[in-house]
């Protein structure tokens, strides 16, 4: 069986209400996970902090953990995830009013996985860890002041010998429901280790616009 790598990481860049929302934000989601190693779906919680660093620089912190809950002839088994990313990106903002925004990001990230292992006989816990660090590039269209679509292609590499590079592309929307507080809809999809994510959740907008 493949080596199964959740990164999730709820967006560099996923949208807000106005250009400094998309950059200044709380994201706080709700994460459905599906992987072809496993027949259950995986659910899980996922938390971002994005704030810019002058006009064009960001800086992301990113952390989601998710658990398969998996059963079979032998026993069951409880599979957690864990991933924290760390990055800085480059955003432009063209047009006359900034409604699109390419960029590239960079970032430190750490998966770390564990299972609980449970049979008739026997009970055990096993854990690993994996370090490395992803390239990402994407972009960020506003349609108006409260929807906003996003679109990533992201590449991991890790260090250890073993472990297999993997790539990323992901969609995303976002509603703004006010100035400070929005919905957000993501789509991961994960080519190596064949997982499927979608994200749901709240924002808290604290850069741009005011609410009045």
């Amino acid at each position: 069986m493949k080596r199964l790598i959740t990164l999730a990481t709820l967006s560099l860049f996923a949208v807000g209400a106005q250009a400094d929302g998309a950059f200044n934000h709380l994201d706080i989601t709700y994460v459905m996970s599906s992987a072809d190693a496993f027949d259950d779906d995986g659910t899980g919680i996922g938390v971002e902090f994005n704030t810019t660093l002058g006009e064009s620089i960001f800086f992301n912190v990113e952390h989601s953990a998710r658990e398969f809950e998996v059963s079979g002839a032998g026993g069951t088994a409880d599979v957690d995830f864990k991933n924290t990313d760390v990055g800085l990106g480059y955003a432009l903002h063209l047009g006359e009013d900034g409604r699109l925004s390419p960029y590239l990001a960079v970032a430190l990230t750490e998966v770390e996985t564990s299972a609980l292992i449970s049979t008739d006989t026997a009970a055990g816990l096993a854990s690993g860890s994996l370090d490395g660090y992803s390239l990402a590039a994407g972009a960020r269209y506003a349609l108006n002041d409260r929807l906003d679509l996003g679109v990533r292609y992201r590449t991991f590499k890790f260090n250890e010998d073993n472990a297999e590079d993997e790539t990323a592309i992901r969609l995303d929307a976002a509603y703004a429901l006010t100035p400070k507080f929005g919905l957000v809809l993501r789509f991961e999809q994960f080519d190596e280790n064949e997982i499927d994510d979608i994200h749901f959740g709240v924002r808290a907008i604290f850069g741009g616009g005011s609410d009045d």
